[in-house]
């Protein structure tokens, strides 16, 4: 259901996620990030903490994953993802994945570019992945856009890139 503050809180059996409204790119947006996530977190934590106690169980949360999105257009939104994954993934996997993590999972959705990786606490290190994110994101759309992708200056190779078996995207 849709909180007060355009939160989006869903549930899957005994799994819940919050989606967080867009926020526009603006100057500090960026450092307000582990404010935004931990208080939408918050509402989630009393959500659940509320329906505990009406079902009479004891419920926790803890993290899973962390999905990055940006309003996308004017692009091939499949071919942006194919060249993020070459070009910029490994760096966001170095900012954002553990040893066990199978990679980053890179996707079109509906007029939008996702990136999902591990559960990042709302910390500094969410300021320094989201920060990547929006840098490298804007890095691959600008070079698709003007139809310049020579000026992406460091490519992996084309066959280190899998589809998913379970979702759309690549890893």
């Amino acid at each position: 259901y849709r909180v007060e503050n355009g939160l989006l809180v869903l549930g899957d059996g005994w799994e819940a996620e919050i989606a967080i409204p867009p926020e526009f790119l603006d100057v500090g947006i960026l450092s307000s990030v582990p404010a935004i996530v931990g208080g939408n977190q918050n509402v989630l934590r009393n959500i659940i903490a509320n329906w505990g106690n009406k079902v009479g169980r004891n419920l926790s949360l803890e993290g899973y994953s962390t999905h990055f999105s940006a309003y996308c257009s004017d692009v091939d939104l499949d071919l942006l993802c194919s060249i993020y994954a070459q070009t910029m993934a490994p760096a966001m996997m170095l900012l954002s994945d553990l040893k066990r993590s199978p990679g980053l999972l890179v996707r079109p959705r509906e007029r939008r570019f996702e990136v999902g990786c591990e559960y990042i606490p709302p910390t500094q290190h969410l300021t320094s992945a989201s920060t990547f994110f929006i840098g490298s994101f804007l890095a691959v759309w600008e070079a698709l856009s003007n139809g310049n992708l020579s000026s992406i200056p460091v490519w992996f190779d084309e066959k280190s890139i899998e589809r998913p078996l379970q979702r759309y995207g690549y890893y």
